[in-house]
């Protein structure tokens, strides 16, 4: 069904907004596979389809307005808009001027508190335009609505390489939808998702999302960072377990932040279990996860133990351990091939720094 939207939507793109052609007109081009792909699509996924083939035009009031105007004949590949100018007008505009948009190749819509119908209606334009690289929208505010009709969105684009999401209250139910949508898109290779009010929670059936992470080829950076004092994101244990299981599988990721989750130290030996078969991580950031000694032993003795280990940077500070010292010594005499500790925010003895500053020498 995704690769149906996708040749759909490509045929769309060739033709200028006022002429696209009709629904009737695909269905008999691509008849066979689109009949047999109808049965499997979403109802959203439909409605979706039917107005990228035949979008409705913007109305006289948004063809007026100037902001309309300067996206439609846009010459510039990058555009921010500063913190809180955006209204609901505004954005309708500007998503009514991505459609005919062909330049504009990066998107920043930081700290707009967009709510999910608006910026939905930002994430049906990208998928028309079918040519951004680059989304932003930090602090937005919008909540699970626009994660699903983003999720729809990734299901068709082949553009975009890079979503930012952090602080937008998408919770698990949006996670998992944009997750999902990676069954799919092979071709976004940078997530961020921290501060979303993703909990830790018991595997289900809907967590599809480990199935994904496990086979997608595309995704090479995963950020579900948490600001501890906020307290919005908890991976936690149980999904600490899954994005270990993920792992062992997963061959394009090489950078995971799951800074400020809480994963202890079953969340951590979970990790140290993947590391020990995963060869493509590069940078792997577990500060401030509450870790003791023996999850710390753990992750550095799974990497170790896996000799084609590709970690060159682990940020392990801001934990719970008390021997990490000493610990860290034993691993840095034996480990050449990790280039960046960070232990930033972690409170060491004096002792126990004496015997770090050994395994460095």
């Amino acid at each position: 069904a995704g690769k149906v939207l996708r040749d759909l939507l490509v045929d769309c793109l060739q033709y200028s907004p006022n002429a696209r052609p009709p629904f009737e007109r695909l269905k008999r081009k691509y008849s066979k596979q689109l009949f047999e792909s109808l049965p499997t699509m979403k109802e959203e996924q439909k409605a979706m389809l039917q107005k990228a083939c035949c979008p409705t035009p913007p109305t006289p009031e948004i063809q007026k307005m100037d902001l309309y105007k300067k996206f439609v004949d846009c010459k510039f590949t990058s555009l921010t808009f500063a913190p809180s100018t955006l209204n609901p007008a505004k954005i309708t505009a500007i998503a009514e001027g991505l459609k005919s948009n062909e330049k504009i190749t990066s998107l920043d819509l930081n700290g707009q508190n967009c709510n999910g119908c608006d910026v939905s209606r930002i994430f049906q334009a990208i998928a028309i335009m079918n040519t951004l690289v680059k989304f932003s929208a930090q602090q937005c505010h919008f909540g699970k609505t626009a994660a699903f009709a983003l999720a729809q969105v990734l299901e068709v684009t082949t553009k975009l390489t890079s979503i930012n999401l952090s602080g937008n209250n998408i919770e698990n139910a949006g996670f998992v939808a944009l997750m999902g949508a990676l069954k799919i898109n092979q071709t976004l290779n940078q997530l961020l998702v921290g501060n979303n009010g993703i909990k830790d929670s018991e595997p289900t059936a809907e967590h599809s999302w480990v199935e994904a992470l496990s086979t997608n080829t595309g995704l090479q950076e995963l950020s579900w960072e948490n600001d501890s004092d906020t307290n919005k994101n908890s991976v936690g244990r149980h999904m600490a377990n899954e994005i270990a299981d993920a792992l062992k599988l997963n061959k394009s990721l090489n950078k995971l932040n799951l800074k400020g989750n809480k994963i202890k130290d079953d969340g951590s030996c979970a990790i140290a279990g993947a590391l020990k078969q995963n060869d493509n991580l590069k940078e792997l950031d577990l500060s401030s996860n509450d870790i003791f000694d023996k999850g710390l032993e753990e992750v550095l003795n799974g990497i170790q133990f896996n000799p084609k280990s590709g970690l060159l940077t682990l940020h392990i500070g801001g934990n719970l351990y008390k021997k990490g010292g000493v610990i860290l010594e034993n691993f840095l005499g034996k480990n050449s091939t990790l280039k960046t500790l960070g232990i930033k925010n972690q409170e060491i003895a004096w002792e126990e720094l004496e015997a770090l500053v050994k395994g460095l020498i």
